[in-house]
């Protein structure tokens, strides 16, 4: 039987490892691979993209593969985003405002009329060049599928309230709430276009459909190739503590400075000065940053081509986020390598995880620097959580779980890989 054509609109290179919009592409991709035959268009605005060192195997997964930055081409509309006053009368949100879109639709002429069994666009983001292509260039597809992963005008909302007027100025903080407001109105606009939008959690599916219909929801879990097994480690002084992340996205800089500025030194001050070090590692360090680890604050290091050392090295994953969305893929890492995770509710959120069974929650810097005084004072503490911790990522977390999941969404029941097709089902599962 013919493999049916599935359309892949992107604008983040997949990948393995390191960035979680990345990987959470690279696991759907895979899963999808073994029904369609995958046309995947990755246009990217942001700085730096280098096309050229994606891994071979995506390319191999796809039958079509086209990728390029437009970061030249949107610098004007970047820049106009920056005035006030146009922001103000822009009525959608600036995220959506920075494509050149005539230029990518001419680029990518060599689709014009093209038809396909199905597209998945992942992420609001990439909505208005999904709509381009339908209008500019004639593309159809007969189901069509947003890959939402988290709710964004939530995200943006719980930014705002975490960074307040102190940090983004009074107007800073009308832009910015006028922001989850416009960001609210394209989810719903997004609903009325598309058949499917997929979350990453059972929460944040239950959250939107306070405003949706739940049957147009489903769930794509974040997940994980799970490591093989390593050496458990005996938390002793001094801790090694460790922060994963993006840097210079905002709730986890918040989280770096907040680590830095009241939850190190609790933690200093529970098991003594020298006895916790605190390692960060992750793309777009900050100036800041590097003045602190430069300081001594910190061990700084930056955007690393392999995590794997850095959790086999540590005794502890500090997660102290206090905005953002959807579930955080360095807990599910930290789950996988065997380590402790540390983390408050809201960075925990969207994972089938307790307090005290797979992991320790603290929301204030007092109950971080409990939580790392019993990993020294309870050497049974640290083994319950690890071996609870990576049981329950195999079991709902893993590739199967991400395979069933879009098996649910994208293929019919008791259809298998050669007999790809795109079904009407409205089954979801949470892997």
């Amino acid at each position: 039987m013919t493999r049916k054509k599935l359309l892949i609109l992107t604008q983040t290179l997949p990948a393995l490892g390191g960035q979680g919009t990345a990987m959470r592409l690279g696991n759907m991709l895979e899963a999808l691979a073994r029904h369609f035959d995958i046309t995947m268009i990755c246009v990217s605005v942001d700085r730096p993209t280098h096309p050229e060192i994606l891994a071979e195997r995506w390319k191999d997964l796809c039958s079509r593969a086209v990728f390029f930055n437009v970061a030249d081409e949107g610098e004007p509309l970047r820049h106009r985003q920056r005035n006030t006053l146009t922001r103000l009368m822009n009525p959608h949100p600036k995220l959506l405002s920075t494509w050149p879109v005539d230029y990518v639709m001419s680029r990518l002429s060599e689709f014009r009329s093209e038809h396909f069994d199905a597209v998945l666009v992942s992420r609001i983001r990439l909505m208005p060049l999904w709509r381009a292509m339908q209008a500019q260039l004639g593309v159809s597809a007969e189901r069509k599928i947003l890959d939402l992963d988290d709710i964004e005008s939530r995200s943006q909302a719980l930014q705002v309230n975490m960074l307040g007027v102190p940090h983004l100025g009074k107007m800073g903080y009308v832009l910015e709430w006028l922001e989850a407001r416009k960001l609210a109105r394209e989810e719903a606009r997004a609903f009325n276009e598309m058949e499917r939008v997929l979350l990453c959690s059972p929460e944040d599916k239950a959250l939107l459909g306070e405003r949706f219909p739940e049957r147009q929801i489903g769930v794509i879990p974040n997940t994980i190739r799970v490591p093989a097994q390593h050496p458990a480690r005996q938390p002793r002084a001094p801790l090694q503590l460790l922060f994963v992340g993006t840097l210079n996205y905002a709730p986890n800089e918040n989280a770096v400075k907040w680590l830095t500025q009241e939850i190190m030194p609790a933690i200093r001050k529970q098991v003594g000065q020298d006895n916790a070090i605190l390692t960060v590692i992750g793309r777009g360090p900050t100036d800041w940053m590097k003045q602190q680890a430069a300081a001594g604050a910190f061990v700084l290091h930056g955007d690393v081509p392999d995590v794997a050392p850095y959790y086999e090295a540590c005794d502890a994953v500090l997660v102290p986020i206090r905005a953002g969305g959807g579930t955080r893929i360095k807990i599910l890492e930290a789950f996988g390598y065997g380590r402790v995770v540390i983390s408050t509710t809201l960075g925990a959120e969207g994972i089938e995880a307790e307090h005290g069974s797979e992991l320790l929650i603290a929301n204030y810097p007092a109950e971080f620097a409990d939580a790392a005084a019993r990993l020294l004072q309870e050497p049974d503490l640290s083994r319950q959580l690890i071996a609870n911790g990576r049981q329950k990522v195999m079991e709902r977390y893993s590739m199967t779980a991400c395979e069933q999941a879009i098996d649910a969404v994208f293929v019919p029941t008791g259809a298998g890989p050669a007999q790809a097709a795109v079904s009407d089902t409205q089954a979801t599962t949470t892997g």
